[in-house]
């Protein structure tokens, strides 16, 4: 361990570089902006209405599958309303329920990015055996694990010190 970067920085310097890679390679639409360029959770939610667009989903589905606050779902969506990249729709069995729709705008700018998010994973493994490949995404999933069961640690504590209080 002595002399390695700690893994969290590693991870952050990774995550920092391929942002920026992003920001400078991303072509450009080619149409006149009609939705302002996404956050990265904006661009996660995003992705995730566009995968599963044939299912209804509700801010409820936001808040589990991103792991965030209402407060903090209830004004990314906002923001992404207002910017043209959802349409919230209330439902006519219960008008309390707002389905959540991709925009046209967003629908062609999630395909323009995640052409390019091809792209840059095949460019990012180029030197890479398969057997390589396939290392790095299963040590991945471990990290991965190991961090969730940090996170499942840590609000265990929190729920029991809330109990005690």
């Amino acid at each position: 361990m002595e002399g390695r970067k700690a893994i969290g920085f590693m991870l952050r310097e990774i995550h920092n570089r391929i942002r920026e890679v992003i920001r400078k390679s991303l072509p450009e639409s080619g149409m006149e902006p009609r939705c302002a360029p996404p956050t990265q959770l904006q661009a996660g939610i995003l992705g995730y209405l566009y995968r599963n667009r044939e299912r209804s989903l509700y801010q409820k589905d936001i808040e589990e599958v991103f792991k965030i606050s209402k407060a903090t779902a209830t004004n990314t969506l906002k923001v992404m309303e207002k910017n043209n990249m959802i349409i919230r729709r209330a439902e006519e069995r219960d008008q309390r329920l707002k389905r959540i729709y991709l925009t046209e705008c967003a629908i062609e700018d999630h395909k323009r990015v995640w052409n390019h998010m091809q792209y840059m994973d095949r460019r990012m493994l180029q030197n890479f055996t398969e057997e390589e490949q396939d290392t790095l995404f299963r040590l991945l999933d471990k990290l991965n694990d190991n961090i969730q069961t940090m996170l499942d640690e840590s609000n265990q504590e929190e729920r029991k010190e809330q109990i005690t209080c």
